[in-house]
């Protein structure tokens, strides 16, 4: 009789954990279903605006999409988040160490040292503009890795964080117009053509709203630049 005892009572605790897993997710489904309906819709444009969901539907199947899509966001955003804290603190933790454990460690756990740097610089910039997290965080990954990079022009800084550069087509064509190196003509072989007219078109736009802000010098580089493009896009 004992031993039926003890095993309906395991029966009843086996159940229970299924049951308190089951809550644990239903909790976490709830909660991501949450995070989608108390977004702004600034909010939601803006995640939005960093993928490109072409696709052939509408109404209610293209509402769940971009709720899903939204959800994805959210998630990988924590994800980024997480990593870089923790490099971050890693590096910090171990910066007196001379023998390169920091990097042998990432190493051992299958990363490389571009992204994990970059993991860095992305939670370092977001804990020094904490104000403009959020906005930081809605960002495309790969423009919130250039803005982040310690090399990146306050110019471009300030403009991304005022809203006024939001992708990385238009954070390149201003970069591109502030600096004062060339692509070597060897180089535009390596382009496809939609990459030449990718950047025509983000350098018409930046140059059609600030041209005459710019120096004669940087005028007539952004004339040289478009006519080169124009000519292998002709």
């Amino acid at each position: 009789m004992a031993k039926t005892n003890i095993n309906v009572l395991n029966k009843l605790k086996g159940q229970s954990k299924k049951l308190k897993a089951k809550e644990i997710v239903k909790e976490e489904v709830k909660s991501k279903g949450d995070e989608v309906k108390n977004i702004t819709q600034e909010e939601r444009g803006l995640i939005l605006k960093n993928y490109s969901l072409d696709l052939d539907v509408e109404g209610q199947t293209k509402s769940f999409l971009e709720d899903q899509t939204i959800k994805i966001h959210g998630i990988s955003t924590k994800m980024y988040n997480e990593l870089g804290e923790i490099f971050f603190e890693t590096q910090k933790k171990l910066s007196n160490n001379k023998n390169g454990v920091f990097e042998k460690w990432y190493i051992q756990l299958g990363f490389k040292k571009m992204p994990v740097y970059r993991l860095i610089n992305r939670w370092n910039y977001i804990v020094t503009k904490w104000d403009n997290k959020n906005l930081i965080e809605n960002l495309p990954i790969s423009l919130s890795y250039e803005v982040s990079n310690p090399n990146c022009p306050e110019e471009l800084s300030a403009k991304v964080l005022s809203g006024e550069i939001t992708t990385l087509k238009e954070f390149k064509a201003e970069k591109y117009l502030l600096e004062d190196v060339e692509t070597p003509p060897m180089l535009l072989e390596t382009f496809e053509y939609t990459d030449f007219s990718e950047r025509y078109k983000a350098i018409s736009k930046v140059a059609s709203k600030r041209f005459e802000e710019l120096s004669e010098s940087k005028k007539m580089r952004v004339e040289k630049i478009l006519e080169q493009l124009e000519k292998v896009l002709n």
